[in-house]
């Protein structure tokens, strides 16, 4: 790796296609492009969608060609999205106990209604099946739709385990046919992954185990990655979608090393993290091999942290909210 950037002095910054998103105090950058910051402008960037809101309002823009335009929304403030030209909205209506839903997949919209006591947290989608997983706001539940409001399932904690106590980790992986869905058990501080079959929520498999990681990443050989850190150890692990088999590899040894499961990107079947340990550090671990390529020091400030870095265009980007400050790395 090669450091062919650094800006300095960032409150923010994101991905948009490839481009980045340069946001300071008084202005923010779109690749050339420079607009003025408008009073609490809050942005965010998700599968090539760049949009911007105001705080305080109940309305959000979205950028297209050079500019920002209103969004259209149905329901609520904004439209979240799972690509350019699919995406929902969602409003929660008390007085007939359900959550209203707008889906929006390549100009065709679909409405529906689900009842619920409470709300939903931000939705899943699995185009490969046409499948919707809202997450419940108690983190206990997790309901699977189609994309037209026909329910194909609930998965619920309380029906698996009596009197322990559980949260799911939101966004479960997809694997063919397979959803892994992963819970941690407070009481016990331990993780538990099942296995079951998207549409009709057959279960099998399950797996207990202190070390598996609650954010993990399809590999080329349709295995699920992620890696951690356990004591003085970078671990790499392996668990195997469609039988529960768990593999883990110490990669690295080194006093103080830490890094969070969601502090971790994949591309290209490798894994690429943010450690948060003191000055903070960046690096590569090969899937297919088993073993770190590369590690860089990124000397900052005792304290500051970094977010899990950004691929693109065989470029690494590491941002550190806390230094306001972006590196930029030839891969």
């Amino acid at each position: 790796m090669r450091l062919i950037k650094r800006e300095k002095g960032l409150s923010g910054f994101y991905l948009w296609r490839g481009q980045e998103v340069l946001i300071y105090r008084d202005k923010f950058l779109i690749g050339d492009k420079e607009f003025e910051t408008r009073p609490k402008d809050d942005f965010f960037a998700e599968n090539d969608c760049l949009t911007r809101g105001l705080l305080g309002e109940d309305k959000c823009q979205i950028y297209n060609n050079g500019v920002f335009e209103d969004e259209v929304v149905r329901y609520g403030a904004c439209n979240h999205y799972f690509s350019p030209d699919v995406y929902y909205s969602a409003e929660n209506d008390k007085e007939k106990g359900v959550e209203k839903y707008s889906f929006i997949e390549n100009g065709q919209e679909y409405l529906f209604e689900v009842e619920t006591k409470d709300f939903f947290m931000r939705m899943q989608y699995v185009p490969s099946h046409s499948i919707l997983i809202l997450p419940s706001s108690d983190e206990r539940q997790l309901h699977f739709y189609t994309k037209t409001g026909e329910r194909l399932w609930v998965y619920d904690e309380e029906d698996v385990v009596k009197g322990t106590e559980l949260k799911i980790v939101r966004f479960p992986s997809v694997v063919d046919d397979v959803v892994v869905i992963i819970s941690r058990i407070i009481t016990e501080s331990i993780y538990k992954a099942q296995g079951f079959k998207i549409r009709t929520g057959e279960k099998l498999w399950e797996l207990r185990d202190d070390d598996c990681p609650n954010h993990l990443f399809e590999g080329d050989d349709k295995m699920l990655y992620g890696c951690l850190s356990i004591y003085d150890e970078l671990v790499l692990c392996r668990l195997d979608p469609f039988t529960g088999k768990f593999d883990k590899w110490a990669v690295k040894r080194d006093e103080g090393i830490s890094v969070c499961p969601w502090n971790v990107t994949m591309h290209n079947n490798r894994l690429y993290y943010g450690s948060n340990r003191p000055g903070c550090e960046f690096g590569i671990i090969d899937c297919g091999k088993k073993e770190l390529v590369e590690s860089v020091a990124l000397g900052l400030k005792s304290g500051y942290q970094i977010g899990a870095p950004k691929i693109s265009d065989g470029k690494a980007y590491v941002f550190s909210r806390f230094a306001g400050e972006l590196r930029v790395y030839e891969l």
